[in-house]
């Protein structure tokens, strides 16, 4: 049985490359094998990254980093984003629609001004019309038209306005391109809890499209002169980084640590080597004779 806990970012560390992100939480497990998962994390973080800890009477069993699938991006701020380009999508579509009604209605008062023009020369040639009630006619339908095509302007200049808007938040979507995928990575932990308590447990992990670099202010007033650093941060992580412990550090941490396969050395006893007759003074014994 697995519980999910909701492991809020605690602290986040800064490498020239990439970030150590760290999420602490605590959930109540009864005693037994249980697994905690921690979800909605980036799509991007390294599996091999991962490390976990934590306080209480359990002890990790294993650690696993699985995806979750969503219809959406459970981002709050790509789901408002994404809710409003389909709100203004529509209104563009009912645009489109009354735009259309529009069209309908000047080609319908073009279709009349022809066929009422044919009739009214027609019998104003033969003496049967009387030429007021032409021009009525006339008026009627040139106002009628003059209405159609400033409707026609008015949803020109709401469609453009509703286009803009839309552009502006396409923009801010392209601007957070990681979140839009809305797939997202958990990391399970099977715990052993010896007893019914509270466990906190600290996940960490490393995400790419993070950086820092340096930055200077020189200011000189008088004989005074005045230098500032500081750090300039830009991540593109697929997450937000709420107010937190941040630490910027040189390092190039590596996700996983690989133990070197070590080249092993033989010991062997070293035999003697028979001297085929030959004899070493030094060797001899006291009083020990040569041979004949």
């Amino acid at each position: 049985m697995s519980e999910r806990v909701d492991a809020g970012i605690v602290a986040v560390t800064v490498y020239p490359g990439q970030a150590r992100i760290t999420r602490r939480g605590t959930v109540p497990l009864p005693a037994g094998q249980r697994r905690v998962v921690v979800g909605g994390l980036p799509i991007g973080l390294r599996a091999d990254s991962v490390r976990v800890t934590g306080r209480g009477p359990a002890t990790v069993l294993g650690v696993d980093v699985v995806a979750e699938r969503h219809p959406r991006s459970p981002d709050v701020t790509v789901e408002e984003l994404e809710r409003r380009r389909d709100d203004l999508q529509a209104r563009l579509a009912e645009l489109d629609d009354e735009a259309a009604v529009v069209s309908a209605r000047e080609e319908l008062i073009g279709s009349l001004a022809r066929r009422s023009g044919a009739a009214f020369a027609r019998a104003l040639a033969a003496d049967s019309i009387d030429v007021s009630r032409v021009s009525t006619v006339s008026e009627a339908l040139a106002e009628q038209l003059g209405t159609v095509l400033a409707g026609r302007r008015e949803l020109t200049e709401r469609r453009r306005d509703v286009q803009l808007e839309l552009d502006e938040v396409g923009r801010r979507l392209n601007d957070r391109l990681t979140q839009q995928v809305p797939d997202r990575r958990a990391i399970a932990v099977d715990l052993e809890v010896a007893e019914e308590a509270s466990v906190e447990l600290e996940v960490s992990y490393l995400v790419a499209e993070a950086r820092w670099e340096s930055r200077y202010d020189v200011r000189l007033r008088g004989d005074t002169l005045s230098l500032t650093w500081f750090g300039l941060i830009t991540q593109h992580s697929g997450e937000d980084w709420p107010e937190c412990d941040l630490r910027l550090s040189t390092a190039r941490p590596a996700g996983a640590v690989t133990v070197p396969e070590l080249d092993p050395w033989y010991l062997r006893r070293v035999q003697a080597v028979p001297l085929d007759g030959s004899f070493s003074i030094a060797g001899m014994g006291a009083g020990a004779a040569a041979p004949a």
